[in-house]
């Protein structure tokens, strides 16, 4: 099949993910590996090679900037091609859609109204007394609360009925009881205390229980909806309508899943009633970055997809454009422990670069402190110009930023916490 619209830069396994035809596609795409490239591309030779018309693609991702940027590539590559016309959106966008379109037979209202992030915090902290936690809160509310919606959100994605959650609960308890005894005694510490605390976290989860039905029947009576159950009712209103799923199916006869290692169960359930055989189903993630365990996401639908979608090919993605030779051979240093993952070798041509420098300590505050002495030591040694050319990237500013911030300042380090994880020195 002629393909001279593509560019001769793409890699042999680049050019085969793309060109693939006939079966279900498992793209493993490593770090830096040019993934949003191969899936704007893949959309593109779908359209120019006749395969697909636009209005029957659909393409998701993670976040709805990511879906604005592949948006933009695929538009400066199809010029002559109304993009507006692919559904190229997050699964929440997509799930909204579904809903709206038929709304007659959605158990929501007509104009329902959906709960951001911040919406969804702020409606259960506001009515903290009426779900019964006002009594509950320990520490910081901020931290107990944010705690209490990921219960809620992971019951919801899991499709766990308010009155099985005291079973599911427990169910999840002894899940994070074998991931502790798992990881005990292991090269991490730091894994092991999570682990642990994840134990502690799941033994108390009793006390929200009667919580989450008390939530879910206000969301009812306010016809409101956050983004877990956004996707459950989507998903409940095509399970209990056959003839809305094959009209589906009939518009969707290609469909592109990016970070495909970060959807949760209901987001898998949702796509395997979409994809039916999974012949036009195309889905790009890496096993070694799944960052939304905590949010319900699991890397089993990234492993365990071949068996699902039997002939599926696997194509793998391992050399990394963005970094240079000690960042990647650390980073895979690192990664090959994780069991939970496809076998790949990750490479890159950009050559040697600065090392790597790792600092470990036993707490937040320690190692704060250690990192701030070895950038004041940097600065002296004239390895670092200026403190804003330096910044750190954190998991989470609302668990760790303070005390990086208390040890830099304490060490005569300017700070400007930027954004939702970034400090900037």
């Amino acid at each position: 099949m002629p393909s001279s619209y593509l560019p001769d830069y793409l890699t042999p396994a680049q050019r085969d993910a793309i060109l693939h035809t006939g079966t279900p596609l498992l793209i493993i795409a490593g770090p830096g590996s040019g993934k949003t490239e191969v899936i704007a591309w893949r959309v593109v030779h779908l359209v120019q090679s006749g395969q697909v018309a636009p209005e029957n693609l659909l393409v998701t991702t993670f976040t709805n900037k990511a879906a604005l940027e592949l948006k933009d590539r695929i538009q400066h590559r199809l010029p002559d091609v109304h993009v507006e016309a692919m559904q190229v959106s997050t699964l929440h966008s997509l799930c909204a859609d579904i809903l709206r379109q038929y709304q007659s037979r959605s158990p929501l209202p007509r104009g329902f109204h959906i709960l951001d992030e911040h919406g969804q915090f702020l409606f259960v902290y506001t009515r903290r007394k009426a779900l019964g936690l006002d009594a509950r809160i320990k520490g910081y509310p901020h931290q107990f609360f944010s705690h209490v919606l990921r219960l809620f959100n992971l019951a919801t994605e899991e499709l766990v009925e308010p009155g099985k959650l005291d079973e599911w609960c427990d169910s999840r308890r002894v899940e994070a009881e074998a991931y502790a005894a798992e990881v005990a005694g292991g090269r991490s510490k730091t894994k092991a205390h999570k682990a642990a605390g994840e134990v502690a976290r799941w033994c108390e989860e009793q006390v929200v229980v009667e919580a989450y039905r008390r939530y879910v029947a206000l969301l009812r009576e306010r016809g409101l909806v956050d983004f877990a159950f956004l996707q459950r009712y989507a998903h409940d209103l095509l399970v209990a309508n056959p003839e809305i799923v094959a009209a589906l199916r009939d518009r969707y006869r290609a469909i592109l899943v990016d970070e495909y290692q970060d959807t949760d169960a209901v987001q898998e359930r949702l796509l395997e009633l979409l994809a039916g055989d999974g012949a036009g189903l195309t889905v790009v993630g890496d096993d070694d970055q799944s960052i939304y365990r905590f949010r319900g996401a699991t890397v089993n639908n990234l492993l365990c997809f071949p068996k699902r979608y039997p002939g599926t090919r696997t194509i793998l993605l391992t050399e990394n454009f963005r970094s240079r030779e000690p960042v990647v051979t650390h980073s895979l240093d690192v990664i090959v422990h994780n069991p939970a993952r496809f076998e790949k070798e990750l490479f890159t041509r950009r050559g040697a670069g600065s090392d790597v420098l790792l600092v470990y300590e036993r707490s937040v505050g320690e190692e704060a402190a250690a990192l701030a002495d070895l950038l004041r030591r940097l600065r002296s040694a004239g390895k670092i110009r200026r403190w804003n050319d330096v910044v750190l990237l954190l998991r989470s500013v609302c668990s760790y930023a303070a005390a990086y911030a208390d040890a830099l300042r304490a060490a005569g380090v300017p700070v400007v916490v930027a954004g939702d994880a970034t400090l900037q020195v």
